[in-house]
């Protein structure tokens, strides 16, 4: 991984700088980390996430922190109908910005630059969009960054089909022309080991390679059912295009088609459910750069 090569190329050249011996770097995923423990410790509670029964949204979309690809997508879902598809969580947070929303909003139109129709209508129905906000599902303090895994909100996993991981980062590339900055890496927080926790597929909001490093971990991702190729594009503003067609595609599906899908995806859900509960207390967490 890049980031990898990156850290270690680092240690080697503050060696060299100040003449010493290279420093050990070991690379620790710590949110990996909670949330195998978590699973050891919640081991007697069962997650069923495979009654179609009780399976009510087509996805669960959980926002807390505002980043620019959140209310990105929000906007895009709500404007589409989509919403209506599936449990979102969004409102103020961070420094409780309730006052900004509208404009967050119609920021979120424009970069949907690509999408010339879509950031039309995100602006045309403002006024139908905020009257959608805020979203709260689990609890209304959107402020405060928990930033852990829990398995007490088993019934929105429950309720789902799947999860769309907003995860912490996803613009790879500045732009100057929308003000969106450049953010470094791909990070894997508590919201992408959430999903596998409570045996639930899911789509990724992220950086390009984000599929590809969590296979590299063991995991097996959705790609017979979901279209993964939003994983290998550079360009963010198409890559967020094509997930929003993933989602769009998911809700469409025929009671059928859900019932394929969801025969298809409980082994492999469980295998990576199965797989996090198995790292703990290894060193499967802990990679030696140097």
């Amino acid at each position: 991984m890049t980031a990898n090569h990156n850290l270690a190329q680092w240690a080697k050249e503050a060696a060299k700088k100040f003449n010493t011996s290279i420093p050990r770097v070991v690379l620790c995923d710590i949110f990996e980390i909670h949330a195998s423990n978590i699973l050891e410790h919640f081991s007697g509670i069962d997650i069923n996430t495979y009654n179609p029964r009780e399976i009510t949204h087509r996805y669960l979309n959980l926002n807390r922190r505002q980043r620019s690809h959140r209310p990105m997508l929000v906007a895009a879902l709500i404007n589409s109908g989509l919403h209506h598809c599936g449990k979102i969580s969004f409102g103020p947070s961070d420094f409780n910005e309730g006052p900004r929303q509208r404009d967050i909003m119609l920021a979120a139109s424009a970069l949907w630059e690509i999408c010339p129709e879509m950031s039309s209508n995100i602006r045309k129905n403002i006024d139908e969009i905020m009257s959608h906000l805020p979203m709260y599902l689990d609890h209304d303090d959107l402020v405060q960054n928990y930033a852990y895994s829990d398995i007490a909100d088993c019934e929105l996993y429950r309720t789902t089909m799947c999860s769309v991981v907003s995860e912490t980062t996803f613009f790879s590339h500045a732009c100057p022309r929308s003000l969106v900055r450049h953010e470094p890496g791909v990070f894997l927080s508590e919201k992408t080991w959430k999903p596998i926790c409570h045996r639930h597929p899911w789509i990724m909001v992220s950086q390009p390679g984000t599929q590809e490093i969590i296979r590299s971990k063991g995991y097996k991702t959705f790609s017979e059912f979901f279209d993964e190729s939003y994983d290998y594009e550079q360009d963010d503003y198409q890559r967020m295009l094509m997930i929003y067609r993933v989602i769009d595609k998911i809700c469409n599906w025929t009671p059928q088609r859900v019932k394929e899908f969801l025969a298809y995806s409980k082994p492999i859900a469980l295998y990576n459910q199965n797989l996090l509960r198995s790292k703990i207390n290894t060193s499967d967490f802990f990679k030696e750069l140097t």
